[in-house]
């Protein structure tokens, strides 16, 4: 759905797409209401949804079980996606994900920007990572007010919240060697992001970032409760991440 007006996409199921299942992409005024979407655990850039450059977005009372990202905000890569402009007035909350590689996510292509997102009172249930924030240079942007809060997770096989700046799509055929830049152009610049109440019952790692200076910066975690298995974070040096409040439980030794 391109460049469209007035979509309302509701009670449908959406299953084993070839690639993305649902996409609306430079919308204005969307509404996803009561959307299944499944296809299998493996099936490489099977995201469930999508939102690339949309304004005024509801998502709500939806149940996905994808092989790729689960509630994912797009920005496009590079100039062209900066003029189009920013994710933004967007509204997510009461959905389920069962596997995806994230739960929700913002990335990798985040040129044009993300600006007021709420994300709050969802479920994440055997997901890879929770909440996903993934970049590269040649593919950031700047993110403003995002609001996260009332997440419950279990079961997440990795990271419940992580932060990577350094992404690859490593899709069929990617050469490694030709996605390195050689510039510092549309760096990463996940900021503003403030996150709370949220409740995870079993990751490896609670709390993951990782970046150059400036990359991941006015990132505040609080009010949650993270049982993790290996480690309870593991941020970089030069990345900005204030835990307040922020419980991390494991076994006991």
């Amino acid at each position: 759905l391109t460049e469209c007006e007035n979509v309302l996409v509701k009670g449908v199921t959406l299953q084993n797409a070839p690639n993305f299942h649902l996409v609306p992409q430079r919308c204005n005024n969307v509404i996803i209401d009561g959307v299944t979407v499944r296809c299998p655990w493996n099936a490489q850039n099977g995201d469930a949804i999508d939102i690339g450059q949309c304004n005024r977005v509801l998502i709500v009372n939806n149940v996905i079980d994808a092989g790729d990202d689960g509630i994912c905000m797009k920005g496009g890569v590079g100039q062209t996606a900066r003029d189009y402009g920013p994710c933004q007035d967007i509204l997510i909350e009461n959905n389920t994900v069962f596997h995806a590689h994230g739960g929700f996510v913002i990335g990798s292509d985040c040129s044009g920007g993300m600006k007021n997102i709420i994300v709050r009172r969802n479920t994440f249930s055997g997901t890879d990572t929770g909440l996903r924030f993934k970049s590269s240079v040649g593919r950031g942007g700047t993110t403003e007010n995002i609001f996260i809060t009332d997440i419950f997770m279990n079961d997440i096989k990795d990271e419940a919240i992580v932060f990577e700046t350094t992404y690859f799509d490593n899709h069929v055929g990617a050469d490694p060697n030709q996605q390195k830049q050689k510039t510092v152009d549309f760096a990463p610049d996940f900021g503003n992001i403030h996150i709370s109440n949220v409740v995870c019952r079993g990751a490896k790692t609670g709390v993951k970032a990782s970046g150059a200076k400036g990359m991941v910066h006015d990132i505040v975690i609080e009010n949650s409760k993270i049982f993790y298995t290996q480690q309870p974070t593991d941020i970089g040096t030069d990345c900005d991440v204030k835990l307040n409040n922020v419980d991390f439980i494991t076994f006991e030794k």
